[in-house]
């Protein structure tokens, strides 16, 4: 397990689950480019497991790999697509729509990609 620390907050879309990866950057004139020893793609770093908004944190099992990320590599992380689909799951949805306005509004349209999770 690593912990990765960061300046900046951390994206709302990370969590548990989410696989890390990281790109080791040099500088060159004021650009950040890929160092000399990047193979051409991402790092696979390992799995998160755990996200701590407050310290801007991210736990990492890296034991599949061993890998650990230097200070100022380019760190993303990409979502299980088997774990997150793309479309909504279930039999029912509720919405309500509010229009806060003292002016008439008109709707024109809503649409939903949903996908019936089982039979």
């Amino acid at each position: 397990m690593i912990d990765l620390f960061f300046t900046e907050e951390l994206n709302i879309s990370v969590q548990k689950g989410d696989f890390v990866f990281a790109t080791p950057l040099t500088s060159q004139s004021s650009y950040n480019v890929p160092s000399s020893n990047f193979t051409g793609s991402n790092v696979f770093v390992g799995v998160i497991e755990e996200v701590d908004r407050p310290d801007k944190r991210i736990r990492v099992d890296n034991s599949s790999t061993g890998l650990v990320p230097t200070s100022g590599d380019y760190i993303a992380f990409a979502k299980d697509n088997q774990t997150n689909a793309s479309s909504i799951k279930g039999y029912y949805a509720a919405t309500t729509f509010t229009n806060n306005s003292r002016q008439k509004a008109e709707l024109f349209a809503v649409g939903a990609e949903i996908q019936q999770s089982s039979k």
